[in-house]
């Protein structure tokens, strides 16, 4: 993917992660699985510390 690609795909899948934990609540697995493609997103971007914490959520909902 280009960089403006990813930025775009970055935009949706925020609107998709806003979207599911307002409807499935903070700790759900789809709420897990939006968080790691925003940081699958950031990484394209460069934007790696980001991305890190972005996982590190993910893999923290994903625990419980």
């Amino acid at each position: 993917m280009r960089a403006g690609e990813f930025l775009e795909a970055e935009k949706l899948i925020r609107v998709c992660l806003e979207v599911r934990r307002q409807a499935l609540g903070e700790r759900h697995p789809e709420v897990a699985g939006a968080e790691y493609w925003l940081g699958r997103c950031q990484e394209g971007l460069r934007k790696h510390a980001e991305a890190a914490r972005v996982f590190a959520r993910a893999a923290e909902t994903y625990r419980h």
